[in-house]
């Protein structure tokens, strides 16, 4: 079975505070208790207010970083 794809992946590592369009799929992966600015949170909002797609992923099961992820994503500024 061939493993391929049409679909040109660029992967780039970037701060959260710098997420655009540019960008129509992020990864955001964590082992720790992130401490997120006002500019990341309003990055990560306009991101996803703009069509971006967020895929999250608390590396190994991390359970500082998952409950921060909660967090953020309960944010109801999140998605308004």
């Amino acid at each position: 079975m061939l493993n391929s794809t049409s679909i040109q992946i660029n992967p780039a590592n970037i701060d959260v505070s710098n997420l655009s369009s540019e960008f129509p799929l992020a990864h955001l992966t964590g082992t720790s208790d992130a401490r997120w600015t006002d500019k990341q949170i309003a990055a990560i909002t306009s991101y996803v207010a703009d069509g971006g797609v967020l895929l999250i992923d608390a590396c190994g099961g991390s359970a500082p970083f998952a409950q921060n992820m909660r967090g953020l994503i309960s944010c109801r500024a999140l998605f308004t």
